[in-house]
């Protein structure tokens, strides 16, 4: 998904030629028994916009088992970077909830976080290299952070879902299962 640095995004069109939706640069994959919705928050995606007409179709429209939603700007965070996107919280949540999403799944701010709202896991994985932003303590919803580089390996076995966050040297920093 496009970022904050993609700007107009002429080299991601050149070198990532995914199905996107007339207007902007979200599209929606099927891969096993999983529904990605990828969203593009540089994209107008309020309430009556294209976009938000179209994730919500999108998701109503899917039968896979687990749902995932992937964008920049996470709706809950851990601070210290960047703030939460009130448009994910206010006009999107609502949308995860309905519609039997699993996880939601935004970089931006530049460590590991894990939420859990109404239901919907959602994770800050923006751990990749990128100089590292501190997490503040105390946010509201967050499970669990970790500030250093990192990246997730997920695993899914029928219902349930087990996902493990190791760091760069491969230790293990958070674990932690979904079952549908």
């Amino acid at each position: 998904m496009r970022g904050n640095h993609e700007s107009g995004a002429t080299y991601w069109k050149r070198y990532w030629p995914e199905p996107f939706q007339s207007g902007g640069l979200y599209w929606s994959f099927d891969y096993g028994p999983m529904h990605v919705t990828m969203i593009d928050q540089y994209t107008p995606y309020t309430p009556g916009s294209a976009q938000y007409n179209w994730i919500k179709a999108d998701l109503a429209a899917s039968t896979k088992t687990w749902k995932f939603v992937v964008f920049h700007e996470p709706g809950w965070s851990s601070g210290g970077g960047h703030a939460n996107s009130t448009t994910i919280q206010q006009d999107l949540q609502p949308l995860f909830q309905q519609y039997g999403v699993a996880m939601a799944i935004s970089g931006h701010n530049h460590y590991y976080a894990r939420a859990s709202v109404n239901g919907v896991t959602e994770l800050t994985v923006g751990g990749g290299g990128a100089p590292l932003y501190t997490p503040a303590s105390g946010q509201p919803d967050i499970v669990k952070t970790y500030q250093g580089y990192s990246f997730g390996e997920f695993t899914i076995s029928g219902n349930t879902l087990t996902a493990k966050i190791l760091s760069s040297s491969g230790t293990t920093v958070d674990t932690f299962t979904i079952t549908k």
